[in-house]
């Protein structure tokens, strides 16, 4: 399960920690390519990983909080890192993609997969003023590519702390839970 491993190492590198302002949106974030980064200051890691531009919460477009997406690196070792095209975006410029997880569902547990071993599932927050939900995306193509599930929101308690869901897949059951 090489193929799956290196997905597991990959780093999704992903939305907020602090809610922010919606006003702060851009409409010049770039699709389909990796955002280029300069690694050669004298304070950016040259070892593990660290995002192309900004800091870790991930604006495409800004150095500052806000316009979050969940951009994407992968690794095959753990240490570098090559930069790959954004993974999820917000669904209009007044909502944000926050923090969640990602898990190999090499067993096709949620039905997306049928026929594959390296489809992967993508459990994280939507945030905006007035709410934070669960929502899922699925990836076909390995983790490079995701699509929302049409069904989004999966869980929508009606609050605005709700954020944050992790996935951890075992043998008997899948298990999720939300901080």
């Amino acid at each position: 399960m090489p193929r799956a491993s290196s997905i597991l190492s990959s780093l999704l590198y992903l939305g907020s920690v602090f809610a922010q302002d919606a006003s702060t949106t851009s409409s010049t974030v770039p699709t389909g390519t990796p955002v280029p980064g300069n690694y050669d200051g004298a304070l950016r890691p040259q070892l593990h990983f660290s995002p192309p531009k900004g800091f870790m919460v991930y604006n495409p477009t800004a150095d500052v909080a806000g316009n979050q997406h969940w951009g994407h690196a992968t690794t095959t070792d753990g240490y570098t890192f090559e930069n790959q095209p954004i993974a999820l975006f917000p669904p209009n410029n007044e909502t944000f993609v926050f923090s969640g997880s990602a898990v190999v569902d090499a067993n096709n547990t949620s039905g997306y997969f049928p026929g594959q071993d390296n489809g992967v599932v993508a459990v994280y927050t939507l945030s905006n003023n007035t709410s934070q939900n669960q929502n899922v995306a699925f990836s076909k193509d390995g983790g490079y590519t995701f699509e929302p599930y049409e069904g989004n929101p999966v869980i929508d308690i009606g609050s605005t702390q709700f954020r944050d869901p992790q996935v951890i897949i075992n043998t008997d059951q899948d298990l999720a839970h939300s901080n």
